[in-house]
């Protein structure tokens, strides 16, 4: 068994796909509709997230997805040239591993991870 992909309730369709394109460099694999509501597949390597429009965006959740990442600076940045919020961090856990948090376009919350 492994995970097909991971659900982010999102309000903003568009803006939500252009965040995960530019700073992440997902792409879009598929476009489907499941009872009248149009759901985007995204993917990078073997990492695949659904997004899909909701009205719960605002409420808040500790949920989040992590991302392992090679350089935390080189996201943080590319996170601030297209204007999204670090919510928190960087952070470094004494194991040596850094992490930041960001809140994306819909409210959800990312982490990102770099291994020491």
């Amino acid at each position: 068994m492994r995970v097909h992909h991971y659900g982010i309730e999102v309000k903003d369709m568009e803006k939500s796909i252009s965040f995960y394109e530019k700073v992440l460099h997902f792409q879009v694999e598929e476009k489907v509709k499941f009872m009248e509501e149009d759901i985007v597949f995204l993917r990078l390597e073997d990492i695949r997230l659904e997004l899909f429009l909701g009205d719960h965006v605002n409420k808040v959740s500790h949920t989040h997805i992590c991302f392992e990442v090679p350089f935390l600076q080189e996201i943080i940045l590319r996170c601030k040239e297209y204007h999204f919020c670090m919510v928190e961090g960087p952070y470094e856990l004494e194991n040596g591993w850094t992490t930041a948090y960001v809140t994306g376009p819909s409210n959800e919350t990312i982490e990102f991870l770099q291994r020491s």
